[in-house]
């Protein structure tokens, strides 16, 4: 099981003695005013797999880290419900990729239960234990990318971090999903491939207090070439991305 995970040395089981993770209602994808995009968007992303790991409830507050164009965002507030709120984190570099779209997006679908948070990485202004989950899909690897000629300067990925777990209340999920790099790259394929090695990430979360409790393979295709950019045409849309789900641990870093 795991055959690529277990080679980095990370992986040997999908569930580490936590509780069951609750079952996703797919009515949260049945809103009609998700996109047609966000529709063909379903069948790679796989939200129903995902979503379920961050063990929301009707009332939760949960952070959609540099959510882009608000997929995620949009099904998680139909997850936590009206009386439940979603941070949609950006900030001004990622909020400059996606355009304009997604200011209308959650004010035309009527969410009032959705904040559009447009924070710097440096500053993200979380409350301290504020939160009950946060979700980073396929971003965590942007903490190791630098791009300065598009106002992505090299970021302080521990502080960014420091500020994560430090909002996420005791027992707080925290789900990261990326595309995998190979067995002994950590972060150094995150420039050029934009992938990023599961224990490495694993080592980091668990280095500012959290503890890894799931883990799964179910986004993986069979069909990527870690060798390969996450935009090359031969791999794009069609790479392995990692699951790992975190707890906050109060007994690693004490909790408020």
């Amino acid at each position: 099981m795991f055959p690529r995970f277990a080679a980095a040395g990370v992986i040997a089981a999908l569930v580490l003695g936590c509780a069951p993770t609750p079952t996703f209602d797919p009515a949260s994808l049945d809103d009609p005013q998700r996109s047609e995009a966000d529709r063909e968007r379903d069948a790679r992303s796989r939200p129903a797999e995902v979503v379920p790991f961050l063990a929301l409830e009707p009332g939760d507050q949960v952070l959609d880290f540099l959510t882009g164009g608000g997929y995620y965002a949009h099904i998680l507030a139909g997850v936590v419900g009206p009386q439940g709120r979603v941070l949609a984190h950006n900030n001004a570099a990622y909020h400059e990729w996606v355009g304009p779209d997604i200011d209308a997006r959650f004010e035309a679908a009527g969410l009032s239960q959705v904040m559009l948070h447009e924070r710097e990485l440096d500053d993200l202004g979380l409350a301290p234990g504020s939160l009950d989950a946060a979700l980073m899909v396929a971003c965590f690897h942007d903490l190791y990318f630098v791009d300065v000629e598009n106002d992505w300067p090299a970021v302080d990925a521990d502080r960014v971090m420091a500020q994560i777990a430090a909002a996420l209340a005791p027992k707080g999920r925290l789900v990261v999903v990326d595309h995998l790099a190979g067995p002994g790259r950590a972060q150094r394929d995150a420039q050029a491939l934009h992938r990023i090695e599961p224990s490495f990430v694993v080592e980091a979360w668990e280095a500012h207090g959290l503890r890894l409790v799931e883990r799964s393979e179910v986004l993986f295709t069979g069909r990527d070439q870690l060798d390969r950019s996450v935009f090359d045409p031969e791999v794009r849309g069609r790479t392995d991305r990692f699951i790992l789900v975190f707890e906050r641990d109060c007994r690693r870093s004490p909790c408020a």
